[in-house]
């Protein structure tokens, strides 16, 4: 299962409070990709033929898989359930929302919210901490289903370990990033299979996840905007290794166990008449890639265009460079995860720190050559009557 926080046991709900909080410096990166998917999912919503079906007692029932802090998931929620009940004509009809997320996250700034209230009358909420890589709902009990930046993490660890990279699109090494590929792709038939369980017929998985556009080798945190973030990422820590800050063992076990698919990856299993997701009754409605740019470099460039006097670069590198960790920090943290490790807690954070601060300076030198472009596959998917 996926799992984020790799210190101490004793250190870990310290950690996982961290990075909640970090969460709130990252929402400018992470929302517009968002706001596409939700945009997206809500014109799905008036295709969910299953509304149509079983009695009008009946709840219409969605689930948000990878729910994180629920600060969007909520409003989207309460739009859904209005356009569900709008399609079956019935504006009082009961809902259920599930948020759904990884055992690991950190559910109390979902928890601490008067749910019910904040979806509305008739809308019923649910939680649930079983990882999306298993079935987390009854059989055919959901009517819609939606997922966003969160397919991308791979079920276990990575398959192998990298030297000189922390992700797989930054690997030299062929067979690793081979190894890489087919760990995701098995995933990625588990998740969607997963997910035909739990859809009833008719019923629409909407799916924003994290992809590599192979046509111009772009994916997060590379495009034309410049250098791609998690070289860059991967040069900091190089240099702490250089300086004997950093063991090579360390370095390694800070490889990501996530994968971004490229779109043809994403549409393989709807395309082999043979598989088990079209034997499970999943069929493709539609796909594409969807880029978002980068609003921290928008800001920048609307700022400097009369001269790069109007932009305070020590500012804008540490708010950069902040938003990169709030994002990242759990695969640089991954360095101190062997049960051997003997780094003090202290220690690692310091080196932690060390890595943002020179990815920092880097910003401060060539403010230009940075973005948060985000490269999405957008699918729509619905399971078919039997």
């Amino acid at each position: 299962e996926r799992s984020f926080f790799f210190f101490s046991s004793s250190s870990r709900e310290r950690m996982a409070e961290v990075r909640m909080e970090e969460y709130g410096i990252a929402d400018r990166i992470v929302d517009p990709p968002r706001e596409f998917a939700h945009t997206l999912a809500l014109g799905a919503i008036e295709t969910v033929k299953s509304v149509a079906t079983g009695p009008s007692s009946r709840a219409l029932t969605m689930i948000d898989l990878g729910t994180c802090d629920a600060r969007t998931t909520i409003p989207f929620f309460r739009e859904c359930a209005a356009r569900l009940r709008a399609a079956c004509e019935d504006p009082e009809r009961a809902v259920c929302c599930v948020f759904e997320d990884h055992v690991h996250n950190n559910w109390v700034p979902v928890m601490r919210r008067n749910l019910k209230a904040d979806l509305g009358p008739g809308v019923f909420p649910l939680a649930s901490n079983t990882t999306f890589f298993e079935q987390t709902m009854p059989p055919e009990t959901v009517d819609f289903a939606f997922t966003n930046c969160a397919w991308h993490y791979l079920s276990g660890p990575p398959p192998v370990s990298m030297q000189s990279a922390i992700r797989h699109v930054s690997a030299r090494d062929k067979k690793a990033k081979s190894a890489f590929a087919e760990a995701a792709a098995a995933d990625w038939e588990t998740l969607l299979v997963r997910r035909a369980a739990e859809l009833r017929p008719g019923g629409v998985l909407v799916i924003s996840n994290f992809a590599r556009d192979e046509s111009r080798d772009w994916y997060w945190g590379k495009t034309d905007a410049g250098a791609s973030l998690y070289d860059e990422l991967a040069d900091c820590l190089q240099e702490l290794v250089n300086q004997g800050a950093l063991t090579p063992e360390e370095q390694r076990a800070a490889t990501s166990p996530a994968y971004y698919r490229t779109l043809a990856e994403h549409l393989a299993p709807f395309n082999d008449p043979d598989s088990p997701v079209r034997a499970a009754g999943l069929v493709l409605k539609s796909s594409g890639l969807n880029i978002t740019r980068c609003p921290l470099r928008a800001d920048f460039l609307n700022r400097s265009r009369d001269g790069v006097a109007h932009v305070n670069l020590h500012q804008y590198a540490t708010t950069f460079a902040n938003c990169l960790r709030a994002v990242t920090v759990w695969e640089i943290a991954r360095a101190f995860s062997h049960p051997d490790n003997s780094r003090p807690d202290a220690e690692r954070r310091d080196l932690i720190d060390r890595v943002y601060a020179n990815f920092a300076d880097r910003v401060r030198q060539r403010p230009l050559d940075f973005a948060f472009d985000s490269v999405m596959a957008v699918l729509v998917v619905e399971k078919l009557a039997s």
